[in-house]
């Protein structure tokens, strides 16, 4: 038994036809992937240049008033937008004012979309519910649930706010 699954391993291996087929098979029957639509979704699914690589080792070991600079100079548009984010989370005060005001916005915007990723606040706020409505919870639980849903609440009516605003 081991030696005809080793000569038919080695026969597939041998024949590049026949790899070629197996593999189109294999990908006509797979479900294709939804285009992604956030940069954390499309940093994946091709590789970085070298020159690009080695500037993201930089970024990494740079003090936060220099890596702007860093990332204007990185080739991949994805880089250059997700280095802006990672900025724009732990020293905003280091990018430009309309750079902020943009990704304020669609900080936003994400955080109450009903299809927001990985979890928008309407999500959130229906992922409650349906806790809730499993009922089987105990005091503590239901309490806890509340105040998640008290700050979630509050959070979307301030987000919402926010978006008026900026009109």
């Amino acid at each position: 038994m081991t030696d005809d699954l080793e000569e038919q391993a080695r026969k597939v291996v041998e024949d590049d036809d026949l790899k070629h087929r197996l593999v189109d098979v294999y990908t006509n029957s797979r479900e294709p992937f939804a285009a992604p639509t956030h940069i954390e979704e499309k940093l994946h699914g091709t590789w970085l240049s070298d020159e690009d690589t080695a500037r993201a080792r930089q970024f990494h070991k740079t003090p936060w008033p220099d890596r702007f600079e860093i990332v204007q100079t990185m080739k991949d548009e994805r880089l250059r937008e997700f280095g802006t984010r990672l900025i724009f989370f732990d020293a905003r005060s280091r990018l430009p004012k309309e750079m902020v005001d943009r990704l304020d916005r669609e900080t936003a915007e994400r955080l109450i979309s009903p299809t927001g990723k990985p979890m928008s606040l309407i999500r959130c706020l229906d992922e409650i519910n349906k806790l809730e409505a499993a009922e089987n919870n105990d005091q503590q639980t239901s309490e806890l649930l509340n105040g998640f849903r008290d700050y979630i609440i509050n959070r979307t009516t301030r987000v919402s706010a926010f978006l008026n605003i900026k009109g």
